[in-house]
């Protein structure tokens, strides 16, 4: 089960819930939305036409009584173009909804994003500006790396526990493997070293200080990750290396071709463009 829990927790916390019940009710929810703006804009308009109308009416019969009365200083003409100025006047008003819903939209669809944005990690996490450039820099330390008494378990699946009490100490120039069934948690561990979680309990040190006195970016900076199976971008394989650096030469990415031991079979790819059946490697 832990196994199972990590993996589809990958897809993402946020589509974790997703059940055709939510589906229906949120359906349901815009239905009725969608009745009540129907509802608003056929007033709205309604409303519209209606002075439009009484515009029309007031116009002609105020211009009828002065052609009468003064025939002389007035004539049709001049009746039709004051009436039509008014209208179109009011008529410039309806153009002014859609811009409000546009408006109403975006502040909806900004409170989505700017509520998950604010949402802080953890309560009992004190780290403030953690973003900031600054700091301690990771520059210059050797980054020993210690698990204390780790326990995990995922937003979505609280119930089933990934990681239980794990300790153990990576050195900092030796080579440590974690070693374990699929799905057991290995990949779990360097998601939290990478703060992408934070742990349910316990504590991670980077040189026998807490990770979350680390700079975010800094941290991450300085930490290479080579995954079991590859996600290319759909362009050209000089394009995905740049990524990298992107004021890199083309000196620098066919250097680091040559490092990572690829160089030799891309130069015999007849295109270099990653197809999108060739996007996994």
């Amino acid at each position: 089960m832990a196994a199972a829990a990590e993996k589809f927790s990958k897809i993402c916390y946020a589509f974790a819930a997703v059940a055709a019940q939510s589906f229906k009710a949120a359906s349901q929810e815009t239905h009725r939305y969608s009745i009540r703006e129907g509802a608003l804009y056929g007033i709205y308009a309604g409303w519209l036409t209606l002075i439009t109308c009484i515009i029309y009416t007031i116009g002609f019969i105020f211009g009828s009584l002065l052609t009468t009365r003064k025939p002389d200083s007035i004539n049709l003409t001049d009746i039709l173009i004051i009436v039509a100025i008014f209208a179109d006047n009011v008529q410039f008003y309806s153009l002014v909804s859609p811009c409000l819903q546009s408006i109403s939209e975006s502040k909806v669809a900004a409170a989505a994003v700017f509520k998950l944005i604010d949402e802080g990690s953890i309560e009992k996490i004190n780290e403030t500006e953690v973003w900031i450039e600054d700091t301690k820099s990771l520059s210059n330390i050797h980054c020993d790396i210690e698990f204390q008494n780790i326990s995990f378990t995922f937003p979505s699946r609280k119930d089933i526990p990934v990681l239980c009490n794990l300790s153990f100490i990576a050195r900092a120039g030796q080579t440590t493997a974690l070693v374990g069934l699929s799905g057991s948690g290995k990949s779990t561990c360097l998601s939290l070293i990478l703060r992408y979680y934070e742990p349910s309990s316990g504590r991670i040190l980077i040189d026998g200080r807490p990770i979350t006195e680390y700079n975010v970016k800094q941290l991450r900076q300085n930490f290479g990750v080579v995954n079991q199976e590859p996600i290319l971008f759909g362009t050209s394989i000089y394009e995905n290396i740049r990524l990298g650096k992107v004021d890199a030469t083309r000196a620098e990415i066919e250097e680091a071709a040559t490092q990572a031991n690829a160089h030799h079979f891309i130069m015999r790819l007849s295109n270099v463009c990653i197809p999108c059946r060739f996007l996994r490697m």
